[in-house]
């Protein structure tokens, strides 16, 4: 079944080629100013589910918004990342392979990026987080 809300339409998310996710995160990138952001993967779960989980590829500082939830992250390619609140609600921390972390819902605007034995080679995260109109 094809899914068919606003939510799906952001542009973004990764919904056809390779070749489209990476223009849309080439426009998201200069947008925040940042470079070498490669891709964002809805994965699998159903519609109707209230969690939402995307996997974000990169080989720099990926942008992230808690828009008002909780997000419950794993570094899961890559040695280690650093991760780093935009208006320094906490300390930057690093997180290793197959570390959780999670970044409470008032932190807002964050960033995760490569670090350390990891900068220059592609890594990945997998988010989870509640799916509400504000993540559109």
């Amino acid at each position: 079944m094809a899914r068919q809300s606003s939510y799906d339409r952001h542009p973004y998310i990764s919904r056809g080629s390779a070749e489209e996710c990476v223009l849309g995160w080439q426009s998201m990138a200069q947008q925040f100013e940042m470079t070498k952001v490669v891709c964002v993967e809805r994965t699998g779960l159903h519609e109707r589910e209230f969690i939402d989980t995307r996997r974000h590829w990169f080989t720099g500082n990926v942008p992230h918004d808690t828009h008002g939830g909780v997000n419950v992250s794993n570094l899961v390619q890559a040695r280690e990342a650093v991760v780093e609140s935009a208006a320094h609600a906490f300390v930057p921390f690093v997180v290793h392979y197959a570390e959780t972390f999670i970044v409470p819902s008032t932190v807002g605007k964050c960033t995760v990026g490569s670090k350390g034995a990891a900068l220059g080679t592609e890594c990945a995260t997998v988010k989870a987080f509640v799916h509400t109109e504000a993540c559109t």
